[in-house]
């Protein structure tokens, strides 16, 4: 397995997010500082699907998986549903609270918690 980006750092880049539509620099900052590289922007992967999503939108990685492997993906990496917009990189701090959420609900007992 590998970590890996769910939102790749390719996206990143002040000229990215720009084209998106985020013009806060303050945003642009905390996104690439301090929320790209943490926990919840990140999953493992094998090297399988690693090689074959790259730095590829997640969004559009999840929509080039056959439909019948969609489901399970989504559901085993602890991904929101694609449809309600939260996989889109401009939706970058509700998906990042979101999956936080999810994370620390799924740990928690692991910790006693």
């Amino acid at each position: 397995y590998e970590v890996v980006h769910i939102h790749p750092r390719r996206g990143f880049s002040n000229r990215d997010l720009q084209a998106i539509g985020v013009q806060d620099k303050a945003r642009m900052v905390e996104w690439q500082e301090w929320m790209l590289d943490a926990l919840p922007n990140l999953q493992l992967l094998d090297y399988y699907d690693n090689a074959a999503k790259r730095s590829k939108p997640i969004k559009e990685y999840i929509q080039n998986k056959p439909v019948k492997d969609r489901k399970a993906f989504v559901e085993d990496n602890l991904l929101p549903n694609a449809n309600g917009g939260l996989l889109d990189l401009i939706n970058f701090d509700q998906f990042y609270d979101w999956r936080k959420k999810i994370l620390v609900k799924k740990l928690r007992p692991h910790f006693g918690l």
